[in-house]
């Protein structure tokens, strides 16, 4: 009896672990990798804290955007959805925009009249521009998953 118990448990975490794998591998093949990250468009929409909770759930952040090639590169992967997309930027604390990983504020591609006072989220639109909005509002959001710790203002030239 005991023996078959023993077997039994054995036979459950053994089917247990092989599925947790292939789940975990499946959530990792949905990250489209540029350089050292891995970039996720999730195409469910929901409000900005909310979908940062879904990034980190991934193990990732909402994704901060460095340079034009970045911004290229996300632009050709988000645009066949036609829909606004939220980004790891805000000015939720100090009212001065940051992004949620701690990368400086270098590069930028506001639109027409951006960045509006009034948001204090960012989200990139349809026509491919950062744009300003409520954080309650829903859009899909873009998650970025970096190597190594998250850099502070003092490590990036």
């Amino acid at each position: 009896m005991a023996g078959e118990f023993l077997f039994h448990q054995y036979w459950l975490m053994n089917l247990f672990c092989s599925c947790y794998s292939i789940q975990h591998h499946r959530r990792r093949l949905a990250f489209y990798k540029l350089g050292n990250d891995s970039y996720k468009l999730v195409a469910q929409k929901m409000r900005w804290d909310e979908a940062r909770r879904q990034c980190k759930a991934d193990d990732a952040d909402l994704a901060s955007i460095l340079n034009p090639i970045t911004q290229a590169y996300i632009t050709l992967r988000i645009s066949k959805h036609n829909e606004p997309v939220w980004i790891g930027l805000n000015s939720n604390t100090g009212g001065r925009f940051k992004w949620v990983d701690n990368w400086l504020l270098s590069y930028t591609k506001w639109g027409r009249d951006e960045p509006k006072n009034n948001y204090g989220c960012v989200y990139i639109d349809v026509d491919r521009t950062w744009k300003t909005a409520p954080c309650t509002n829903n859009y899909y959001s873009l998650c970025k998953r970096s190597p190594g710790e998250t850099r502070s203002e003092a490590q990036t030239i």
